[in-house]
């Protein structure tokens, strides 16, 4: 079992598939669906307050809309198409309001031209703008809407988010806002202008600051109903002002006529606030409403379905934070979903309309989150606007990754985004921090085709890779293999130099010898040597190498043996470091050769007082092995044996050669003959050298 795991973990396939998932992993992204590019960025200008982009005139392409004080200080409106050629400018009656204020774009008279309408201010009066840029005959007004209440002598207010719809169903579209006067209190008020009547109707004092968040049929009555966002400011209790104490926060829905759909739900607590999101489909109308809180401990933040009676039907309490709901559309209302997020953490959630949570991601910690189908293949994009850091953040829906960039040289304060159209090119997001503007590119990445086969392409050249170093090794085993076959070879011939029938035959009638002169113990003892010889031989034939400790043992077996059959003429010394490492591999029979030799050629011709001495030493990373005898040198070892072939040395020269080549270990020897002071020859001394 463990050796058919082990084969499985080195099978080259799953080797190359961990080591591409390593490798793919290690990469940036390039390969990702959608990438990011700032495709421009620079400065507002003097006076102006704010850049925005619309398709005015339906033709594709959208065009740059420039809101700024003119040279009276009243407000104005630019257009300037994308080629930079300025239309035109158009004064308006009044200044923009102090508050951040947000433009309008909506095609009030189905003549294919978009007017651009936007609330002013003249001294403590409030006005509604309508103009037609691009159609000279087209709508251009201004109506007055309502009286704001001063503050110690000044005027304070903010107008809502615009909406346009047909209220009455008379076939024309009204145009929805709220007017929010600050510490002047009043009026905080829904007002309703009707282009075919040319009046402008309110609702009654609302109290909180309100601003509308959709205007559509919850009812099913066919008749669009108003929906509030409120918030709870704290600054008025007094019924007489209005019946809505801004001590709390209230759920309101108003009708075409501007009156409650039912009786407002209240939240006693301030500095609260409610936003509604409509969930409509083929089964049912219901509003999603979320309530967040800063007195968490009374009330804590909420997420509640009523009806459009009011009536609450699920209510889910939501951790410690500060939240927006979103709503996102498609095509099919069953597959609407909705945005929860939480600001303060940066997670936002994905809700089926029943509140189940459907998927959970980290975004971007206090921003403004944008929904928008960057893309245009009907994905929305979640765009994260840092508002104290110059990170941006998009997150697809589709492949359900975020891609980061930076917006340099900007302050905190996110003031407006727009979309650009153009029909050449994808979407492009328009960012307006502050004083500074960024064109954002959102495009599908031309690379992301080439992700399956540059992967692939990664797998084939490992898997490649790994076939020539398993090739490569299988060349080396080879060469190795043959290099110890030809090791294996020679030294088989110093074993047959060993046991040649002239070894076996002396020793046999050595020990018959010793068997007849009755010294049982004297051929016992050779016997066990000469048993213990052969065993080690053969023991290890099939090997090329041997420890320093077997070697030296085999040696002063075989010298043991030589003693005897040379009836003692010569005695023998081995001598080793103490801190030498005996279990060092060294070649086997490094030292038998030269050994053998010593006792064959000489020191059996000196029939006494011969001597062999074998030394081992450790010196300058070098293993220094020494065979020295006192014989009679080389010439007289020459001629003593004349059927001596000197094959021994050659053979070794060779082993040396082929174990460097495999151990990468150099080994060289030397003989040295061996003068008395008479320059008279006196023994060899062969000094062989091992790399470590």
């Amino acid at each position: 079992m463990k050796d058919k795991l082990i084969s499985i973990l080195l099978n080259p396939f799953l080797i190359a598939i961990v080591i591409s998932f390593a490798i793919i992993y290690s990469l940036p992204d390039f390969f990702r669906k959608y990438s990011i590019e700032i495709v421009s960025e620079g400065l507002l200008g003097k006076n102006y307050k704010l850049f925005s982009f619309c398709d005015l005139n339906n033709n594709g392409i959208s065009e740059k809309i420039g809101f700024k004080d003119n040279i009276t200080g009243n407000a104005a409106v630019k257009v300037i198409l994308d080629n930079r050629i300025i239309i035109d400018q158009w004064n308006l009656y009044g200044k923009f309001p102090h508050n951040n204020f947000e433009p309008c774009y909506h095609d009030l008279n189905n003549d294919g031209f978009k007017e651009i309408i936007i609330i002013t201010q003249k001294e403590d009066s409030a006005f509604i703008n309508i103009i037609e840029p691009l159609n000279k005959n087209g709508i251009q007004l201004k109506r007055f809407i309502c009286t704001i209440n001063k503050q110690n002598n000044n005027v304070d207010f903010s107008s809502s988010k615009i909406h346009v719809a047909d209220l009455d169903l008379d076939g024309s579209e009204e145009i929805i806002f709220s007017i929010n006067a600050g510490f002047s209190i009043s009026p905080r008020k829904i007002f309703v202008l009707d282009l075919l009547k040319d009046t402008i109707y309110s609702s009654k004092h609302v109290g909180n600051k309100s601003d509308i968040s959709h205007v559509t049929d919850i009812t099913g009555d066919g008749y669009p109903e108003i929906l509030l966002a409120t918030n709870s400011a704290g600054n008025f209790s007094d019924t007489s002002i209005s019946q809505f104490d801004d001590y709390s926060s209230w759920v309101i829905i108003l009708d075409k006529k501007l009156e409650f759909i039912f009786k407002p739900i209240e939240f006693p607590s301030s500095f609260s606030s409610i936003y509604l999101i409509p969930i409509i489909n083929s089964k049912y109308s219901k509003i999603a409403v979320l309530l967040n809180t800063r007195e968490k401990s009374i009330i804590p933040d909420k997420l509640m379905l009523i009806n459009s009676s009011g009536y609450t039907e699920k209510t889910m309490d939501l951790d410690a934070g500060s939240y927006c709901l979103y709503l996102v559309s498609s095509d099919n209302s069953e597959s609407n979903q909705i945005i929860l997020y939480n600001c303060k953490s940066g997670l936002f959630e994905l809700l089926s309309l029943n509140f189940e949570i459907i998927g959970s991601y980290d975004g971007l910690a206090n921003s403004k989150l944008i929904i928008e189908d960057l893309g245009s293949d009907k994905n929305a994009e979640f765009i994260f606007n840092s508002n104290n850091s110059s990170l941006t953040t998009v997150f697809n829906t589709e492949t359900k990754k975020m891609i980061e960039f930076e917006l340099t040289n900007t302050t905190n304060g996110l003031l407006h985004t727009s979309i650009i159209v153009d029909s050449t090119t994808s979407k492009r997001l328009f960012i307006q921090k502050d004083n500074r503007w960024f064109t954002i590119k959102y495009f599908k990445n031309p690379l992301f085709w080439l992700k399956i086969p540059f992967f692939f392409g990664i797998f084939t050249v490992i898997l490649f890779l790994e076939y020539l170093i398993i090739k490569g090794q299988k060349i080396k085993d080879k060469r190795e293999r043959v290099i110890k076959n030809q090791i294996i070879e020679l030294q088989i011939k110093t074993i047959k130099n060993q046991v040649d029938p002239h070894f076996v035959f002396n020793a046999i009638n050595t020990i018959s010898e010793m068997m007849l002169m009755d010294n049982k113990i004297e051929a016992d003892k050779f016997i066990c040597n000469f048993s213990d010889l052969m065993r080690k031989t053969l023991k290890n034939s099939d090997k090329i190498t041997c420890s320093l400790q077997d070697e030296l043992d085999y040696n002063e077996t075989f010298i043991q043996l030589q003693k005897i059959r040379y009836d003692n003429c010569f005695d023998y010394i081995i001598e080793t470091d103490k801190n030498l490492n005996l279990q060092f591999e060294i070649p086997k029979h490094v030292l038998f050769t030269y050994v053998e030799n010593a006792i064959k050629h000489g020191l059996s011709l000196k029939k006494k007082n011969g001597l062999l001495k074998i030394c081992v030493v450790n010196k300058n990373n070098q293993l220094i092995l020494s065979i020295e005898d006192n014989g009679n040198g080389l010439e007289k070892s020459k001629t003593s044996k004349p059927t001596s072939t000197g094959n021994g040395l050659l053979i070794m020269e060779k082993i040396y050669n082929l174990y460097a080549k495999i151990h990468k270990k150099k080994i060289t020897h030397k003989l040295i003959e061996l003068f008395d002071n008479k320059n008279k020859p006196v023994g060899i001394k062969v000094e062989i050298k091992i790399s470590l």
